[in-house]
C-alpha cells in the first residue's frame, strides 16, 4: 500500500437535506474507505453508522427541509475513522431516546440507528444540544 493510500486529508461536505443526497454521500464515503485500505467488514460498519447519523440529521434534525444543510467533516485511514455531523435543527437529548431493545419498545420505531451506531463505533458524542455528533472508530491492527 502506498503512503498516499495509508492516510487521507480530512474532507468536508455541506449537503442539502435530502435522502437521495445521503445515499450519494455514503457511496463516496465507502469509496474513500476502500481507497485507504479499510477491510470490507469494518467499511460496512462505519458506512452503516454514517448512513444512520446523516439520515437522522436530514430527517429528524432538519426535517427534510431542503433549505437546511448538513455539514459533515470526516477522515479515514487504515487505522481509524473520525467524523462530525452537524445539522441545523432544534437539537434533541439523546438520553431521552427510548432503548429500542427494551421489551416495551420492541415493536416501536425509533432509536435503533442510534443504538446500532453506538454498537459499531468506539465513541459517539452528542454536542451542541444534539445538533452535532462526533464518531470515532479505531480499526483492529490486523486491518491491513
Amino acid at each position: 500500500m502506498s503512503e498516499e493510500q495509508s492516510a487521507q486529508t480530512p474532507k468536508q461536505v455541506r449537503m442539502q437535506s435530502s435522502v437521495s443526497g445521503v445515499h450519494r454521500f455514503v457511496m463516496q464515503f465507502s469509496e474513500d474507505c476502500e481507497q485507504v485500505g479499510v477491510k470490507p467488514e469494518e467499511q460496512q460498519r462505519v458506512s452503516l453508522a454514517m448512513t444512520e447519523i446523516v439520515l437522522n440529521a436530514v430527517k429528524h434534525g432538519n426535517q427534510e427541509d431542503r433549505s437546511k444543510r448538513v455539514e459533515i467533516q470526516y477522515s479515514v485511514t487504515k487505522d481509524e475513522f473520525h467524523a462530525e455531523v452537524t445539522d441545523e435543527g432544534p437539537g434533541f437529548d439523546p438520553e431521552q431516546v427510548p432503548n429500542p431493545t427494551s421489551e416495551e419498545n420492541l415493536t416501536k420505531s425509533g432509536g435503533r440507528g442510534i443504538a446500532m451506531t453506538k454498537h459499531f463505533m468506539d465513541e459517539v458524542e452528542y454536542k451542541e444540544g444534539g445538533r452535532k455528533v462526533t464518531l470515532k472508530k479505531r480499526f483492529p491492527q490486523d486491518n491491513v
